[in-house]
């Protein structure tokens, strides 16, 4: 659509290659077995819904029932320091969730430290960037670190998108 749905077709540099998807239903090469896509297990899912406390999710579980939805992807509130321990606690508390991981790369290395945690002890599925709430361009390098902590994790990156700093046209170069 934006010339990135394979990085030959992009016209700016690709600084993440192998985290370029074709559509969010396929993973991309890299990710660790045995990720599956919510396509290959027939569910209807939310990918992308948020928290700031666990007492939040049953609240969030019953509005998901009445919306026929079987997995949710979950994700800290949006915070200058998401609270990614809430999100573990709530996929410990239900095996509907997935939970991922929020981190703001700005932190240095209070974030990897934060993300090598989340994706390692918490076992958390996935990388979610939200460089327009924390105050970076997505193009930038600010990020490198988190997006290379993901991939040796074999977990997928997501990035909140919008005008710059997170434009479609940025993401992934």
């Amino acid at each position: 659509m934006f010339g990135l749905e394979s990085p030959e077709k992009c016209k700016l540099p690709i600084r993440h290659p192998d985290i370029i998807d074709k559509s969010i239903c396929e993973p991309a090469p890299t990710l660790r077995a045995p990720f599956r896509t919510i396509r290959e297990l027939n569910m209807r899912a939310d990918c992308e819904a948020y928290v700031s406390t666990a007492a939040d999710l049953p609240d969030l579980l019953a509005m998901e029932d009445r919306a026929g939805i079987e997995k949710v992807v979950l994700i800290a509130s949006v915070e200058y320091r998401p609270n990614n321990r809430a999100v573990a606690e709530c996929g410990r508390m239900s095996d509907r969730i997935i939970p991922c991981a929020c981190v703001n790369p700005r932190l240095g290395d209070e974030a990897t430290g934060e993300l090598e945690r989340c994706l390692g002890e918490d076992g958390m599925g996935g990388l979610k960037l939200m460089s327009a709430n924390h105050g970076y361009v997505v193009s930038s390098d600010v990020a490198d670190d988190c997006v290379e902590i993901a991939r040796s994790h074999g977990v997928p990156v997501t990035v909140h998108s919008q005008g710059t700093p997170s434009h479609p046209l940025e993401i992934g170069v």
